[in-house]
């Protein structure tokens, strides 16, 4: 990795957890550069209303520029609002609202626009003073640790977490001076979209090696087959074996002592939160609690990190009141409502009490089957593509599933014996690609780490930049 100069002088920043900074730079609060407004147009369209260009959370969440390549949502809203929130070549949005703290203050820089592209719900918007701040340094400092923390700390919520224009405004930023800030925002640029090719690159491959996976699951569970062997009615690896139609066009062939069956008929359980009774009285017997309790509630989003996370809880009453949906380690779980909908976690087996969080469906299966095998059966094409066209049929404005839909699924069934042996081998198979895809990982963790210290140390002047001459030469740098 490259090294750089530091500044010659510093200052005491007067704020304990920023401690020294360049001596010509600033110690100002974000309101002192920009204005600031929170959007509040919606996603609804009223025919009365002039038609606009939504640039929405996920616009702003999953890209770092906000150009014409992205497929805005059409919507509507008042001649004031559209004219208050239009967004200029030059602005920064940021998440203001999330499930979690960390993924507050996210921000994105506005490259290109028009005239009818407004800032949507869920964001704050940013209007640079250009004399004061420049919109690509005040993207970088946004994007920092030092922005990313204070946003995170001042979040509030228990379940969806948010900040306020208050806190936003007397947000700390340092300000070097503008010629400075081209000189950083320049260098972040160039040396950022380095860093981003060589991740790009190792995304691609996990994803590769994830299809892969899915793959080798697949063949495995609707075909008996691994590598170029099938599994025989005795259990043994052969070359081939009598295959029969499964009388379905998306199954394809199956071996001759498989069958093809619904989920009806191997669940024994299927329930979920509100289950446990109507919305009021859910609302009236459960408390959802920050600190450790009684019990802990799961969500899909502890689940995402294996429980590794700060969690939400529920005092005796509530644990005893959500009795239909208590959980005690290997229940398949299924997200049934927004983006994750569709997607299946086994509860670990952990040493304290658990209750079911909403938006998941509870299912314990019969012993028709083994957990470990229809584990591997809902990771395969043949269920994921099930789930995914179920969730995008129902009338709703966002994905979703019903009970009658995981019911109605379809999957190759084998004996118990023959699920024993398939969960065995893939077990192998599959911890040899999972080995492959964390290695690629920890690599790709690196860059990212790497990406955002560069940034810090360059925004909060831990590293001088004036003299630094950018590859290309100084047209770059203007």
């Amino acid at each position: 990795m490259e090294e750089y100069k530091s500044y010659d002088e510093y200052k005491d920043s007067g704020i304990k957890w920023i401690e020294k900074v360049p001596k010509e730079w600033e110690i100002i609060k974000a309101k002192n550069t920009s204005n600031i407004i929170l959007s509040n147009i919606n996603k609804k369209t009223n025919k009365f209303e002039p038609e606009v260009l939504l640039c929405n959370y996920t616009d702003v969440y999953y890209n770092d520029y906000i150009d014409k390549k992205i497929n805005f949502m059409k919507a509507s809203t008042s001649y004031d609002k559209k004219q208050k929130l239009s967004l200029d070549v030059g602005d920064v949005i940021i998440t203001k609202d999330s499930e979690s703290p960390d993924d507050i203050g996210i921000p994105s820089y506005v490259k290109e626009t028009n005239e009818n592209l407004v800032c949507g719900y869920h964001l704050a918007m940013f209007k640079p003073n250009k004399d004061i701040i420049l919109g690509k340094f005040l993207f970088r400092l946004l994007e920092s640790k030092l922005l990313r923390e204070q946003f995170a700390m001042k979040a509030t919520g228990i379940t969806r977490y948010s900040i306020s224009l208050h806190t936003i405004k007397n947000t700390i930023f340092l300000l070097p001076p503008v010629k400075e800030q081209q000189k950083i925002a320049s260098f972040l640029d160039q040396k950022t979209a380095q860093i981003d090719k060589i991740v790009n690159k190792k995304e691609n491959l996990i994803e590769e090696l994830k299809e892969y996976k899915k793959s080798v699951i697949t063949e495995a569970v609707t075909k008996g087959k691994l590598g170029n062997k099938y599994i025989n009615e005795a259990g043994e690896l052969v070359d081939e074996i009598e295959m029969k139609d499964s009388g379905i066009e998306w199954i394809g062939e199956i071996p001759e002592y498989w069958d093809v069956i619904r989920w009806k008929y191997i669940i024994d359980i299927l329930t979920d939160y509100s289950a446990n009774g109507s919305f009021a009285d859910l609302k009236s017997n459960v408390t959802y609690l920050n600190e450790p309790n009684y019990a802990r509630l799961i969500r899909l989003t502890d689940l995402r990190v294996n429980l590794n996370n700060d969690g939400i809880y529920v005092n005796e009453h509530a644990y005893k009141y959500l009795s239909k949906s208590k959980l005690f380690g290997g229940e398949f779980l299924i997200a049934n409502v927004g983006a994750y909908t569709g997607h299946v976690e086994k509860m670990p087996n952990v040493n304290y009490r658990c209750t079911l969080g909403p938006n998941m469906f509870l299912v314990r299966f019969n012993s028709l089957v083994t957990n470990e095998f229809m584990y591997y059966a809902s990771k395969s094409k043949l269920i994921v593509s099930q789930l995914d066209l179920y969730k995008n049929s129902n009338a709703s404005a966002q994905p979703s599933l019903n009970k009658s839909d995981f019911q109605s699924l379809v999957f190759a069934y084998p004996n118990k014996k023959i699920q024993v042996i398939i969960k065995k081998l893939l077990n192998k198979k599959v911890k040899k690609i999972e080995k492959a895809i964390e290695s690629v990982k920890e690599s790709l963790e690196k860059y990212k780490e790497y990406k955002k210290s560069l940034i810090f140390e360059a925004v909060t002047g831990k590293i001088d930049l004036r003299d630094y001459e950018l590859k290309g030469g100084k047209e770059n740098a203007e």
